[in-house]
């Protein structure tokens, strides 16, 4: 075959085919030219307005994670959550609570909790903390120990204080990831981590706003297992619900109507 043959069944490219052909040092094709003053700035508002979404809809979480271990000493009390009672000066009942759980996506077992309960205890772990909420992941079991009475004696005598009923609307999750275990610990995206943690013992909390726009974080207390089976399923959603609030110590706590569950 000659330089000057073609091949059977080819076609000489048309002069619009050899336009379109982008050479970086010749003028861009007309056809290049139009994609790219149309496509190009609308791809970049694309993301311009995705990233002002993400700005307006997500709030700074106020979480800390310390990856030190934390050594506390206080009385812990199975209910009306697995909590650790420790002394606190800075607070009007001189007693600050903190959440109790064990590695991965587990609560204390009940044969711990049955042992540990009324017991003061010296435990280390991992210490999380988001809005007044903390919690310990515990590294090591707890070990016994003993407390100064002028600092368990506050621990003993705390009692509930009613607050009356209420009506909230907020959501539910578990306690260790929001409290900063997992980002960003809210939202559909995180149903089933959060789902497997309570259902691992993890205490869940109730997450809603004050008049102030602030988040406030309430503990559900005493928990059953019907209450825990209606909770399972709208976890990381929005709800509302209806029930008993009390604070003990430095936390607020939430005593849920299961009957009162609603999606929003």
């Amino acid at each position: 075959m000659s330089g000057t043959e073609k091949a059977p069944g080819s076609t000489a490219p048309s002069s619009t085919e050899r336009e379109e052909f982008f050479v970086g040092y010749l003028p861009m094709p007309k056809r290049l030219r139009r994609f790219h003053l149309v496509v190009v700035p609308g791809l970049v508002l694309l993301v311009l307005g995705c990233a002002a979404l993400l700005a307006h809809t997500m709030t700074p979480v106020q979480a800390h994670f310390r990856s030190e271990n934390a050594m506390l000493t206080g009385l812990f009390r199975a209910r009306p959550a697995p909590i650790l009672w420790v002394y606190d000066a800075g607070q009007p009942t001189h007693a600050r609570g903190i959440l109790l759980v064990q590695g991965g996506k587990f609560g204390l077992s009940e044969r711990l909790l049955e042992e540990l309960d009324d017991h003061t205890l010296r435990v280390g772990g991992t210490l999380l903390e988001r809005s007044e909420l903390s919690l310990l992941e515990l590294v090591a079991p707890p070990l016994e120990h003993t407390m100064e009475d002028a600092q368990l004696a506050p621990l003993v005598d705390l009692v509930e204080v009613p607050h009356g009923h209420v009506r909230l609307r907020g959501e539910l999750v578990d306690s260790k990831c929001w409290l900063g275990r997992m980002r960003p610990g809210v939202g559909r995206t995180h149903r089933a981590c959060a789902q497997q943690c309570v259902a691992g013992g993890i205490p869940p909390i109730f997450v809603t706003r004050d008049a102030r726009g602030e988040e406030v974080g309430y503990v559900l207390a005493d928990l059953s297992d019907s209450t825990l089976n209606s909770i399972l399923p709208l976890l990381a959603d929005s709800v509302e619900a209806e029930g008993e609030l009390f604070s003990v110590g430095s936390l607020w706590m939430l005593r849920l109507d299961p009957a009162t569950l609603r999606r929003l």
